[in-house]
């Protein structure tokens, strides 16, 4: 529960003025690959299946990309990443 004395010290950021604006997320993340670290599916076969979810979106801005490469990370691979 966030306490409304805490959300008075943070102001929403105004992105529109700063250089490489994020771009919006795809609405169709609903089958985007996870990857938990499980020895059975290895690195490169996760990164693979990634690569080809991300085509097939036709997805060009990096900053996208990045964030989805990121909510695909579960488990041992998201403490790995972090």
């Amino acid at each position: 529960m966030i306490t409304p004395w805490l959300t008075s010290c943070y102001k929403s950021i105004d992105f529109f003025n700063i250089v490489g604006y994020p771009h919006d997320m795809p609405s169709s993340i609903d089958k985007l690959p996870i990857f938990h670290g499980d020895i059975a599916i290895i690195a490169n076969d996760s990164w693979e299946v990634f690569t080809i979810f991300v085509c097939e979106l036709e997805m060009q801005h990096l900053d996208v990309v990045l964030k989805l490469f990121v909510l695909s990370l579960k488990g041992k691979a998201c403490k790995w990443f972090f």
